[in-house]
């Protein structure tokens, strides 16, 4: 695992168009964040419980996710996490 900044960790992913990262949520749990870009299925995904029952009200995406593009923006100057390549 590689770490990009304190509190997220990126996983070493075996599956084509998926990246993996593990974050640490305020109280200390860990959340898995996916940005998946696959035919079949795209976007961000979480484990937490906001994600999963307040994806719709909240446009898919939840502090973890917002704290993960938010360091990747600040660290790499990126706006996605996936480069899909040629």
């Amino acid at each position: 695992m590689k770490k990009l900044l304190k509190g997220i960790k990126a996983a070493r992913d075996r599956i084509a168009g998926v990246r993996t990262f593990y974050v640490r949520g305020s109280h200390g749990d860990r959340y898995v964040v996916q940005d998946i870009r696959r035919e079949e299925r795209r976007g961000l995904f979480c484990t937490c419980k906001d994600f999963t029952f307040r994806r719709l009200a909240t446009r898919g995406r939840c502090r973890h996710i917002r704290r993960l593009l938010d360091a990747a923006r600040r660290a790499h100057g990126i706006t996605r996490l996936y480069r899909i390549a040629a």
